[in-house]
C-alpha cells in the first residue's frame, strides 16, 4: 500500500508574484517613502520629476531659490525671484546636476539609463518642497537678523547666551524657528535617503558600493551645478 503525497495548489497571488519580475512587494524592498521608483513606474516617476521643477517655479514669486542640486534659499526680505533666475535654478538643479550623476554613475562602472537617471533624480527633489514650505513659514532672512546679531554680541562679551539674565537681553527665537529649522533639516535628510534608494533603484548596488556611488553621484551633481550659475552669473 503506498501512500501519495500531493502538494497543495500555489494560489493565484503567489503565481502572479512569480511570474512578474517586478515585484512590488519583494521581502527587503526599501520603504515605499525611500524607494518609491520601482512602485512609481516610469510614467508616475517622471510625472513627479516635472512636478516638482513646476512647483519650484511657481515659488519663484515668493522669494525662494532652488540654486544647486542641494540648495534652497530663501531671498534676504523675501522679494521675488526673477524669473530668468528662477528657470536657470531649475535647470542646474535637475537636468544639468541629473547628466553630472549619471556620468558619475558610468565612470564607476554602473551602466544606468540617462533618461531614468533624469526622472529618478527630478522625483527624489519632492521631498525639497517639504523644506520649502517650511521655509516659507519661518521669518525671512531680514527678519531674523537681529536675532543672530544680539547673540553674536552676547558671545563676544563672553556671555551664555541662552542663560536668563546673563548679558544683553536676547530677543526671544521664537518656536516656529526651532522646530521649522528641525522640519527643514528632516525634509533635507528625506531628500538624501530618495537619492540613495533612487541610485540602488539604477544601479542595483547595495552596502558600501551604494554609499560610493550615491556620495559620486550627488558630489558631482552639486559642482556640476553650481558650475553652471557661476557661469551664468547667477
Amino acid at each position: 500500500m503506498t501512500v501519495e503525497h500531493t502538494r497543495p495548489l500555489p494560489s493565484r497571488a503567489s503565481l502572479a508574484s512569480a511570474s512578474d519580475p517586478d515585484d512590488r512587494t519583494a521581502p527587503g524592498d526599501p520603504p515605499l517613502l525611500l524607494a518609491p521608483f520601482a512602485r512609481l513606474g516610469p510614467v508616475g516617476t517622471g510625472g513627479a520629476a516635472v512636478a516638482q521643477a513646476l512647483a519650484g517655479l511657481a515659488l519663484a514669486p515668493l522669494g525662494l531659490r532652488f540654486d544647486g542640486a542641494l540648495d534652497l534659499h530663501r531671498t534676504w526680505r523675501g522679494d521675488a525671484v526673477p524669473w530668468g533666475t528662477a528657470l536657470v535654478d531649475q535647470l542646474a538643479a535637475w537636468p544639468v546636476a541629473a547628466l553630472a550623476g549619471w556620468l558619475a554613475l558610468r565612470l564607476l562602472g554602473h551602466r544606468p539609463s540617462p533618461v531614468a537617471t533624469l526622472f529618478v533624480l527630478g522625483a527624489a527633489r519632492v521631498a525639497l518642497l517639504l523644506a520649502a514650505a517650511v521655509v516659507l513659514a519661518m521669518p525671512t532672512p531680514a527678519e531674523l537678523r537681529p536675532i543672530l546679531d544680539a547673540m553674536r554680541v552676547a558671545e563676544s562679551a563672553g556671555d551664555r547666551v541662552f542663560a536668563p539674565g546673563a548679558g544683553p537681553a536676547l530677543p526671544p527665537i521664537p518656536l516656529r524657528v526651532l522646530a521649522g529649522g528641525l522640519l527643514a533639516t528632516a525634509g533635507f535628510g528625506w531628500f538624501v535617503a530618495l537619492v540613495a534608494g533612487g541610485v540602488r533603484h539604477l544601479t542595483g548596488a547595495r552596502g558600501w558600493r551604494l554609499a560610493g556611488a550615491t556620495v559620486a553621484l550627488v558630489v558631482a551633481a552639486e559642482l556640476a551645478s553650481k558650475a553652471l550659475l557661476a557661469a551664468s552669473g547667477r
